[in-house]
């Protein structure tokens, strides 16, 4: 199985890895400033949803 973490790079995984051992989808909330100057600064937001479609609603926002 192919996992896109976090910061957009994909992780590979035995898909018997994921029958064998439970695994718990935590949600997650966490703010980052990752880039910051006199005129500007750049902030990473890491969130989780419930499902899928909440997911996906996020990119847009």
């Amino acid at each position: 199985m192919v996992a896109q973490v976090w910061d957009e790079r994909r992780l590979v995984v035995p898909l018997q890895w994921f029958i064998e051992d439970p695994f718990q989808n935590r949600r997650i909330c966490a703010t980052r400033v990752a880039d910051a100057n006199e005129r500007s600064m750049q902030v990473r937001v890491l969130v989780s949803a419930a499902d899928s479609v909440l997911g996906f609603a996020l990119q847009d926002v």
